[in-house]
């Protein structure tokens, strides 16, 4: 299936070039900080920014890889399921500041090895994925916060496999819901996917995320409103 655009956003005039570009919304992003303005400017041919209602895919699994996708705004869910739709993995949760697919800038896949939905109303960068590596070529800056991500990215990766391992479910909730706090910078926070999908991506089932959100309000660590969570000092 091919990549469909949703709402486009109007970018704001840049005033040194009067003409419309990229540059304030592109070094928003941690991809490209650094990057020197005037540089961004080359980025208008071969960039746009999208927004994605709630639910809306950005691409599915096995689609043409021809597009590298930026969250500026929102959070969107990376994940596969089975031919018959029964059962599925999520891969991974991106928020604001992260990147559905920077990995395949240093492979030679052609597709997508899953699919990306919105979690929230979305704000995507899209880039042309050919003319980024062009771009990285004559700005070795954008390589070097593509390393930095990566291997954040690696870190998180391997510390959820350590907690399926090594931590019992309430363990593992009570990390991600602190990642979630933080990043909220907020001390209550609406959950962002149905509890059945949280279950899946804590590699547990919903009856046991139940007792684990149970456990942790009798210790007094949080509290449940609905999909409300309050976290307790």
């Amino acid at each position: 299936m091919t990549k469909t655009f949703c709402d486009k956003l109007s970018i704001e005039k840049c005033l040194s070039r009067k003409e419309f570009c990229v540059c304030d919304i592109t070094l928003q992003h941690p991809l490209f900080k650094g990057l020197p303005r005037e540089q961004t400017h080359k980025l208008n041919s071969f960039a746009e920014i999208i927004k994605y209602p709630f639910g809306q895919n950005i691409f599915y699994k096995n689609s043409e890889l021809d597009y590298l996708y930026f969250v500026l705004k929102g959070k969107v869910r990376l994940f596969s399921e089975e031919e018959d739709g029964t059962k599925e993995y999520i891969h991974r949760i991106c928020d604001a500041g992260t990147a559905l697919n920077a990995e395949t800038l240093l492979g030679t896949r052609e597709r997508f090895r899953c699919a990306a939905q919105c979690l929230e109303d979305t704000v995507i960068f899209a880039v042309q994925k050919d003319a980024l590596k062009v771009f990285m070529a004559e700005n070795p800056i954008v390589v070097e916060n593509l390393a930095s991500f990566l291997s954040d990215t690696i870190v998180e990766i391997e510390e959820r496999a350590r907690s399926f391992v090594l931590e019992e479910v309430t363990e593992r909730l009570m990390h991600f819901l602190n990642r979630e706090f933080e990043r909220a910078e907020l001390k209550e926070i609406k959950l962002s996917i149905p509890k059945a999908e949280l279950a899946h991506y804590l590699g547990t089932i919903p009856s046991t995320l139940s007792k684990a959100f149970a456990k942790l309000e009798s210790d007094c660590r949080i509290k449940v409103e609905k999909n409300l969570i309050k976290q307790f000092c």
